[in-house]
């Protein structure tokens, strides 16, 4: 039967193996990153510039007012948990005495399915940009509503709506709000004919020009920031300086698109800031799984050293002591000039001694080997 220091010595390798095992895989199988949530509340992006200039498409008119420009989106559930669909509703309207339909200046509707955590493009988007037609497909990557989680300071490639493709945003400084790390990025929007992308309403017009109408194209240009936490990659801040104008295929501009410079309100944004408390992290798991495997290992070493140490020390044999047959056995056995045991005493006596003392206890002489006693 094993000694019970064997058994707790096992019990405790047993033990601190099961717990580094959980230490390590849990943190494998469980931290799904920093997934955007399903149920955020706080999701909608409004600009306003109290003097912007626009025109109504069809009646040669530009107009200076207020203009509001809204984007909102919804989260639905993908085919997995690592994926969601956006539903982007993205709106310009003017505060202007006009009439409803010459107030919206533009309107359209995506669907896009994203990388929850990195917030990537993951597929074809479509758009419904005009009522009574079925939705487009646009083939579009980087990211839009969403930057990655654990955001660095680089370049992202990030979707404009208008374009309907990807442009650089760059990193340009790091803010401190709330005890959380903001990144803001930059993208510059070069010039570019948006009629070469789609086709659209607002792509082509007819203008005035030397009492003959000519046609211009929509040109898309400005700067855009985009205030980002660093840890969830969700947008909390976003800011554009946007001037659209119409002009030749040669690029001569001769009239105005759309001039807008328009800011997130600090209500809305300290809500999105919010939101961010929504995200799940990971970190604090991580450190506690970091815990359980090293409380495991060391049950581990203990174990081992019960087992082997302190057990070999505890199941040595010891020497027996000799008894009187072994005495004898031991002197019989014991080469000229080593001792003998005195029969009387402990003490040990030289060999060369032993038949003085002999005399002395007055035992008969030792008689040489071979020699037949006398009768």
């Amino acid at each position: 039967m094993l000694p019970k220091s064997r058994i707790q010595s096992a019990l405790a390798i047993g033990i601190g193996l099961f717990l580094v095992v959980v230490g390590v895989l849990a943190p494998v199988l469980l931290d799904k990153g920093v997934q955007l949530p399903m149920d955020l509340k706080h999701s909608t992006y409004t600009l306003r510039d109290e003097a912007a200039q626009s025109r109504v498409i069809g009646k040669d008119v530009e107009v200076t007012a207020p203009v509001t420009r809204q984007t909102h989106f919804e989260i639905f559930p993908a085919a997995d948990e690592e994926h969601a669909t956006l539903q982007v509703g993205v709106t310009n309207m003017r505060d202007s005495m006009q009439d409803e339909v010459d107030r919206l200046i533009t309107a359209s509707v995506w669907s896009v399915t994203i990388d929850r955590v990195t917030g990537e493009i993951t597929g074809p988007m479509t758009v419904t940009d005009q009522l009574g037609n079925p939705p487009r497909e646009v083939q579009a990557e980087g990211v839009w509503m969403k930057f990655p989680a654990d955001a660095q300071q680089s370049t992202y490639q990030v979707f404009d709506p208008l374009l309907r493709e990807a442009l650089p945003a760059e990193f340009s400084q790091e803010e401190q709000r709330d005890g959380r790390t903001l990144y803001r990025y930059v993208q510059r929007i070069e010039p570019k004919n948006v009629a070469l992308n789609y086709a659209a309403v607002q792509n082509t017009v007819s203008v005035p020009r030397d009492d003959k109408q000519i046609t211009a194209y929509l040109y898309h240009s400005g700067t855009r920031e985009f205030l980002v936490d660093q840890a969830t990659g969700l947008v909390v801040g976003l800011e554009e300086h946007i001037d659209d104008y119409y002009a030749t295929n040669t690029g001569e501009r001769v009239a105005v698109g759309m001039l807008f410079n328009g800011s997130l309100n600090e209500q809305q944004a300290e809500e999105l800031l919010a939101e961010t408390d929504q995200f799940p992290d990971w970190h604090i798991w991580r450190y506690i799984c970091w815990g359980i495997a090293g409380l495991g290992g060391l049950l581990t070493l203990i174990g081992l050293f019960g087992a082997f140490g302190t057990g070999n020390k505890q199941n040595k044999p010891q020497p027996e002591a000799g008894g009187g047959d072994d005495a004898g056995s031991t002197a019989s056995d014991t080469p000229q000039g080593a001792a003998t045991l005195d029969q009387d005493s402990t003490m040990y006596i030289p060999l060369k001694d032993a038949s003085a003392a002999a005399e002395d206890l007055n035992l008969p002489p030792s008689r040489p080997a071979g020699e037949q006693p006398k009768k």
